[in-house]
């Protein structure tokens, strides 16, 4: 049975006050409607300083405290009072902090969230549709309840100052508006019918100034052109010849001695000289097991059993009929369990002795590693035939795999060796690679390396060369050649571009296909 979280009933204390009367009295009459998409994307960009300054103290955030660790910072936390947002503790059944929110003027604008993700949520993060506005995460290991605390008592005159910006850009936004109203109303039609001629993928986004066209150019990559109202229609014969030439540079001959590149704006966070350095986990061979076994676990599943005939919805299996089964190769054992008033038959799997998974009515959980169940409530139970065809090849499918195991815990633990030598010798390589008049960054991440160079052909560009750790000795005579096709890929083209990955940031575009 679970213990109650117990804790002294301590006193709260006031946060320090940031804000004078005047400031005060224009808080309490700030509004928080509904924002736009470029609203949305302005308080996310100001929350990114706010959090580097006051939370992430200009570093990047690495790594989290153990979860076991959470109940005793959020009670800390909950302790604190702020004098202008007030304060909402929202507690589980045992008697820990789930969350805490902030609100100004009855809204919500600020929520702390204890759950496994740990995030900081603000009042913009319901407007996310392309990328991750509005989702935060804690500071650095050490500094998480200073880093909170300053947030807590920055944050109202950040609403304050930003909120004000925001009513100085609306009379700009709306001469802007009119401007596209006055733009030719037929653009979609014309950019569908210049993506039909290329047979390209495509994403078409109005903002207040232009539109963003998105233009697939392989399955990673994508050309992003951005295209004032007001000039339109003199630059529309010029987007295939700029597509058609970028693609023609990344795809020819001149390519082989040279990587992937990105070609991006300069982030306000980017200084040039500095290494950023992410955080790379020891190599854990717990977690390396568990990642092999679900991605081979998984397509076994889909092939015997996920991709067959099922049952009607909310329809049970008989477990009972199925322990009674004789599989080659699994030892059974069956337990019964009450739950909601009905028995629920539960039958255990194992290989020498092992327990691999169990089935009941309505899911299979595997025990052999770790996050994987498939749970059929709601999606139709497989039929017997299915769930027969995978245990009779299942002691097969595990015993076949156990010699790939050992190589590939063995591959990884070598590549993670790797990766921390890469992360020691890249900016030390950098400094014998470019010259003294060239601006660049070094950033180590989890799993690749890589440099920021910016492009003296294009105002405010940057390229962005990924080194691979487990290969990076091969490549280093490679960067030089992307970063002088870049510069003539973008010297040559006939309108200003950005290249970029269908990485995080872009996941969620929705690729359209010209009619």
């Amino acid at each position: 049975m679970k213990k109650h979280l117990e804790y002294k009933d301590e006193k709260s204390t006031m946060l320090e006050e940031h804000l004078s009367q005047e400031e005060k009295a224009l808080l309490n009459n700030i509004k928080f409607k509904k924002l736009n998409k470029s609203e949305c994307k302005f308080w996310h960009l100001e929350m990114q300083k706010l959090l580097r300054e006051k939370v992430y103290f200009d570093s990047y955030r690495t790594g989290s405290i153990e979860a076991k660790n959470w109940a005793k910072v959020f009670e800390t936390i909950a302790l604190w009072d702020s004098p202008n947002m007030e304060k909402e503790v929202i507690r589980n059944k045992d008697n820990y902090i789930e969350k805490i929110n902030y609100s100004i003027n009855s809204n919500v604008v600020l929520s702390l969230s204890a759950n496994s993700s740990h995030h900081i949520v603000t009042f913009f993060e319901k407007e996310n549709k392309l990328t991750n506005y509005g989702i935060y995460y804690f500071g650095r290991k050490g500094k998480v309840e200073v880093g909170v605390k300053n947030l807590l008592e920055y944050f109202p005159k950040f609403c304050l100052e930003n909120a004000e910006k925001i009513a100085g850009r609306l009379d700009k936004h709306l001469k802007n508006e009119k401007i596209a109203q006055v733009a030719d109303k037929n653009i979609p039609l014309i950019v569908n019918d210049l993506m039909k001629k290329i047979d390209a993928d495509y994403d078409l986004e109005e903002t207040e100034k232009s539109i963003l066209l998105r233009i697939r150019t392989d399955e990673y990559r994508f050309v992003e052109l951005s295209l004032p109202h007001k000039s339109f229609l003199k630059r529309v014969d010029k987007i295939i010849p700029t597509v058609e030439h970028i693609k023609q540079n990344i795809y020819g001959d001149t390519t082989k001695n040279t990587l992937d590149f990105a070609l991006d704006s300069k982030s306000k966070y980017l200084n040039w000289g500095e290494v950023q350095e992410g955080f790379l986990d020891d190599f854990n061979k717990s977690v390396t097991h568990n990642r092999f076994w679900k991605k081979h676990c998984q397509t076994y599943c889909d092939k015997t059993l996920l991709d067959g005939e099922k049952l009607e919805k909310n329809t049970f299996i008989d477990s009972r009929k199925i322990y009674t089964w004789n599989i080659p190769g699994l030892q059974t054992k069956i337990i019964e369990s009450e739950s909601e008033g009905r028995m629920i038959f539960y039958v255990e799997y194992y290989i020498d002795d092992v327990l691999l998974f169990e089935i009941n009515d309505y899911k299979i959980t595997f025990y052999f590693f770790d996050g994987c169940h498939f749970n059929f409530w709601d999606k139709g139970q497989p039929k017997e035939q299915e769930w027969y065809r995978f245990l009779e090849g299942f002691a097969q499918f595990y015993k076949e795999l156990q010699p790939d195991l050992k190589t590939y815990l063995k591959q990884e633990e070598e590549e993670h060796k790797i990766a921390t030598l890469a992360r020691k010798n890249i900016p030390i390589v950098a400094q014998t690679l470019f010259d003294k008049n060239q601006e660049y960054a070094t950033y180590l991440f989890g799993e690749t390396g890589g440099f920021y160079v910016k492009m003296k052909s294009a105002r405010g560009r940057v390229c962005r060369v990924q080194l691979e750790y487990k290969n990076y000795k091969e490549n280093i005579d490679k960067i030089i050649p992307t970063i002088e096709l870049a510069e003539k890929i973008l010297k040559e083209s006939p309108l200003p571009f950005k290249l970029l990955n269908t990485d995080w940031d872009f996941l969620n575009i929705k690729w359209k296909k010209a009619k």
